[in-house]
């Protein structure tokens, strides 16, 4: 009776912990799928967070590839401006250089005097000058010589004509013209002037 008892409560005990233990198993296994589940989510959003910085970091690089290829663009356009301000300056160097030059050669014209020969030279052209303006009493207008002959003549009393010859070169013509109108303004072409109607210009 009493190992009847004994095997009995064995048995309880055997059962009990049978179920306990399955009990206790089970919990596990539902906390292992519980952390494997949050593993998993965890894992899923690291992978979508790993993808955008991925995606991001491209993103970055191509950016970054793109500044550097704009950067070293400037950069070559910078050397080439460089060497071009050297160019100029070096341009503007020798420019100083030669004014520098120049005026020490317009200081030392100005500082040097005239010789002797010179002067004369120059005194004796004025007189001439002024001694065929007196004798053929023509007045040259030397504004114009570049395009015409123009001028007048004048005895300086009582006649003055003026005469202009455009884009023309001087020729046997015009040279008797001016000789007659030299003549005019003598004394023995008085007479002639008088036949003449006014005229102010040839």
């Amino acid at each position: 009776m009493e190992g009847h008892w004994l095997q009995s409560l064995r048995m309880k005990l055997v059962s009990t912990d049978a179920s306990r233990l399955q009990q206790l198993l089970q919990s596990k296994v539902e906390d292992m799928n519980e952390i494997k589940k949050n593993q998993d989510q965890r894992f899923n959003e690291d992978e979508i967070n790993i993808k955008e910085l991925t995606s991001k970091l491209d993103a970055m690089k191509e950016a970054l590839h793109t500044e550097t290829q704009i950067l070293e663009h400037k950069n070559n356009e910078l050397s080439k401006e460089n060497i071009y301000i050297e160019e100029l300056q070096e341009e503007n160097d020798k420019l100083l250089q030669e004014i520098k030059q120049l005026e020490g050669q317009r200081n030392s014209l100005k500082s040097s005097k005239p010789n002797s020969r010179d002067q004369q030279l120059l005194e004796l052209g004025r007189k001439k000058l002024k001694l065929y303006k007196e004798l053929t009493k023509i007045q040259w207008d030397y504004a114009a010589t570049k395009h015409s002959i123009k001028g007048y003549v004048s005895n300086g009393c009582d006649y003055i004509h003026h005469f202009c010859y455009e884009n023309q070169e001087i020729n046997y013509k015009i040279i008797d013209s001016l000789w007659n109108e030299i003549y005019l303004c003598t004394s023995q072409g008085e007479s002639e002037r008088e036949n003449l109607q006014p005229n102010f210009a040839n």
